[in-house]
């Protein structure tokens, strides 16, 4: 009599006609199941690094004898980030 004893090993499909709950078997780790979610997350920080780097150097393009950027250099600043974004 067909029911769920006569499920094969490692099926991941119930037999039809019942209401059990599918088996879901994965044979890759789960860092692979995740993708590089972790190292993505991991070059925040030297996005961050690297933006501000790139901006410091854009002030010193403007005006390098620049020492505390007013309101106009910081605008200057941002518009030659936008346009390069």
């Amino acid at each position: 009599m067909p029911g769920a004893d006569d499920r094969s090993p490692g099926s991941d499909v119930a037999p039809s006609g019942t209401n059990a709950p599918r088996r879901t078997t994965s044979t890759r780790p789960a860092s692979t199941r995740l993708g590089n979610r972790r190292s993505n997350v991991s070059q925040v920080p030297r996005a961050v690094v690297g933006a501000s780097l790139a901006l410091a150097r854009t002030f010193k393009i403007i005006d390098p004898d620049l020492k505390n950027p007013a309101t106009e250099q910081w605008e200057r600043a941002i518009r030659v980030f936008e346009l390069l974004l």
